[in-house]
């Protein structure tokens, strides 16, 4: 029954505590690393009954996937890796893993991410999709891949914008599919030479943080709605964007269930941020039970009705933004999220914008915290005024911290980092502060 039910749709709690079961006794009797890793912690699983019995079971880190020795003994015992579906993560951390699947639940997955972009928008049956963050080995940069239900059209993020523009345009996609720091600069090509893209129905970001500016932004080139999923490679699916609220996201409960942690590995309350644990409820092939994936987030308190404005009973998160190591350590030892840092930014740029009738004024900024009271703010101004844009940015992050020292560059490029992903605030210089409170 439990077997079955890893793929239902709309799980009920009932359900996914029968679901929580079945994989962790299934990993406990033929997962040969994680009988080892049950056993070094002194936990069993043997008495354990549901959700509520989670935090009882060790935590799974990219460590204990990425040195698992052999490595088929992450796998279900009675597995033939021949007949399995593989997937990769993108090493961000030097770590990349490797995930593995039956071919069900790896047709539950890409259905899961489907469903969740017609939670948003009514979408054609057959969809043509452009996915814009792709890595491709053909010399030519792109393919297409036809499915039964959609055709794909794969770009590399390496090819020239002027190509990518011309084929997407070609193309006329329902969906558009890609990290916002890629997008981006294909807006800008658009908004200097208008493309029309008739057909587009939704613009689906993944990878990065979303943030309001972006969005914005976004919403005004494409003309459609633009919409956040937190998606990995390691479950699929995690949460959608709310269609009342773009602020938060509703967790995908029927692809897996997601605990906030503290740094002692304690479970937080609804409203307090952590790192995000997720146990895959459909892949008994690898499973992963409360892995940390390194992402920061907050569950967000139930609604007192028990159903949100736009009709989910599903719970609701929101990311943080960013690694716990892409924190900013500001000298007065409070640490401040990505997402506060980018906002400030953002929001330092505004009466410039007005004032200069740009439609924006930035192209695309980075920071990096080199030292410990010491910013380097990276920006691709539009436009001149580099000057106010200077001082505006610079009077926005001190604001934080009057001892915040920083120093705005000004740059014709700002490469993605060696993932192929683009991170926008980075720490590189010292060691989070024992005690210090986390501004959001």
């Amino acid at each position: 029954m439990a077997y079955v039910a890893r793929f239902a749709l709309s799980k009920t709690p009932r359900q996914v505590d029968s679901v929580l079961r079945h994989v962790v006794h299934s990993a406990s009797n033929h997962i040969r690393a994680y009988q080892r890793l049950l056993a070094a912690s002194g936990r069993t699983a043997v008495s354990f009954g549901g959700a509520d019995d989670l935090p009882l079971l060790p935590i799974v880190d990219k460590e204990y996937l990425f040195r698992a020795t052999p490595p088929e003994s992450q796998l279900h015992d009675r597995t033939k890796v021949t007949r399995c579906v593989q997937a990769c993560t993108s090493g961000s951390t030097a770590m990349p893993v490797r995930i593995y699947m039956s071919r069900a639940e790896a047709l539950f997955r890409k259905a899961q991410i489907l469903l969740a972009w017609r939670s948003l928008e009514k979408l054609p049956l057959r969809l043509r999709i452009v996915d814009l963050s792709s890595w491709i080995t053909r010399e030519s940069g792109f393919c297409v891949v036809r499915r039964p239900w959609c055709s794909i059209l794969r770009l590399s993020n390496a090819l020239p914008v002027e190509l990518r523009v011309r084929l997407l345009a070609r193309y006329n996609p329902h969906v558009i599919t890609s990290c916002p720091s890629d997008l981006e600069s294909i807006a800008w090509r658009l908004a200097e030479a208008p493309i029309r893209l008739p057909a587009l129905r939704l613009v689906a970001l993944q990878g990065e943080i979303l943030h309001k500016q972006t969005r914005t932004e976004l919403e005004q080139v494409f003309a459609c709605r633009v919409a956040e999923f937190y998606n990995c490679e390691e479950v699929g699916n995690i949460a959608s964007q709310c269609p009342a609220d773009a602020s938060t996201l509703h967790i995908n409960t029927d692809v897996c269930f997601v605990e906030v942690v503290d740094e002692s590995g304690a479970v937080t309350p609804p409203g307090r941020e952590g790192q995000l644990l997720l146990t895959n409820l459909y892949n008994c092939t690898m499973p992963l039970i409360r892995y940390r994936i390194g992402d920061r987030g907050v569950l967000l308190p139930a609604i007192e009705d028990e159903a949100c404005a736009c009709g989910s009973s599903r719970p609701r998160m929101a990311l943080i933004g960013g690694r716990s190591d892409d924190h900013i350590l500001l000298p007065n030892g409070r640490l401040v999220s990505p997402r506060h840092i980018c906002d400030a930014v953002w929001k330092s740029t505004i009466d410039l914008q007005a004032h200069g009738g740009a439609p924006w004024l930035l192209r695309r900024f980075q920071v990096e915290q080199d030292e410990p009271n010491h910013l380097i703010v990276r920006v691709i101004p539009e436009g001149g005024g580099v000057g106010d844009l200077e001082r505006a940015i610079t009077q926005a992050l001190r604001d934080l911290d009057p001892m915040l020292r920083c120093s705005v560059t000004v740059v014709t490029d700002i490469a993605a980092g060696p993932s192929g992903k683009f991170q926008r605030v980075i720490r590189s210089v010292g060691a989070r502060r024992a005690g210090g409170s986390l501004g959001v």
